[in-house]
């Protein structure tokens, strides 16, 4: 195309910010750095494999063995850790660490050649999907168990024990406080990261949540504010306005509640809020993993 007479520069102009404009929209999609770090892929056989052939898949992100690997927990329970994968690659590269992040029983699972197999029969979609309803917080930890044993064993060349952390949001963070209030288990993380989470499942049972077997054992059990005594690390604990979305049952008093209780037996317990943001919105906000930075980089 030939350009001429007093338009010429206009036009040159307009053509170049188009091609600008272009690229930028394919770089956006396909020029980010984070995704070409290396993932692998996984399964773990659960706790009933050999009556259903159930498996936990996994991903271990990064390679990076003398960095910090953090098991991350997703949301739902329902749900699964393809929702937050991107979010999470960006993390790994972000802060040069690892990532190990995996679906519960009972998640949303796409890919996976045994569940395909599995969901033709819908006897077995149903069960698989149901597996966690009714024992909140129990196979779900039993599944957490399963995933850093088959990583301390298969991935010790990628992993360094002592440097192992755990952060999760919305179910994750309550999976989180779970874990580090556990006694088998709150050794092995020396960071913990909990995102919009609850601490108190007698308080979450109040909000109609009908998941699980309501009785006073199980909500004592497993509720990680009856066991702040054994958080043996430092916790960041997030949240965002619960007045923004109520619809996600977690609340600005039970976190205060938990936090408060762990600051009395001298715990190292740190509480971030984000008035006016909603619930799904503060696992992704930059400004979290930019607070949360100095603890992770002590870590690493």
């Amino acid at each position: 195309m030939v350009f001429s007479g007093p338009c010429k520069m206009g036009m040159l102009m307009s053509y170049t910010k188009k091609i600008l404009c272009l690229l930028l929209l394919l770089c956006g999609t396909a020029c980010n750095p984070a995704l070409d770090i290396p993932i692998k892929e996984f399964e773990v056989p659960a706790q009933d494999f050999e009556k259903n052939g159930f498996t936990i898949p996994a991903k271990f992100i990064g390679s990076n063995p003398k960095s910090a690997t953090i098991f991350w927990c997703h949301g739902g329970p329902h749900s699964s850790h393809q929702e937050e994968l991107e979010n999470l690659q960006n993390l790994a590269y972000e802060f040069n660490i690892n990532i190990v992040v995996f679906d519960f029983r009972g998640s949303i699972i796409k890919g996976y050649s045994h569940v395909a197999q599995q969901y033709n029969d819908p006897n077995k979609l149903n069960q698989y999907a149901s597996a966690g309803d009714r024992d909140y917080g129990g196979i779900h930890m039993d599944d957490l168990r399963r995933v850093m044993d088959y990583v301390k064993v298969h991935f010790a060349d990628k992993t360094d024990v002592s440097k192992w952390a755990i952060g999760g949001e919305s179910f994750g963070g309550y999976m989180v406080a779970l874990a580090i209030t556990d006694p088998k288990l709150t050794h092995y993380f020396k960071l913990a990261i909990a995102i919009s989470g609850f601490y108190d499942l007698g308080t979450y049972a109040q909000q109609n949540v009908v998941s699980f077997d309501k009785n006073a054992d199980i909500e004592r059990r497993r509720s990680p504010i009856k066991f702040v005594q054994n958080i043996s690390q430092p916790v960041l604990v997030f949240l965002g306005d619960e007045e923004e979305d109520k619809t996600t049952l977690v609340s600005y008093q039970d976190t205060q509640d938990f936090v408060k209780a762990a600051e009395k037996l001298h715990k190292d317990i740190h509480a971030f809020f984000f008035p006016g943001l909603k619930h799904g919105y503060v696992g992704s906000l930059k400004k979290t993993w930019e607070l949360a930075r100095p603890w992770i980089e002590k870590l690493k």
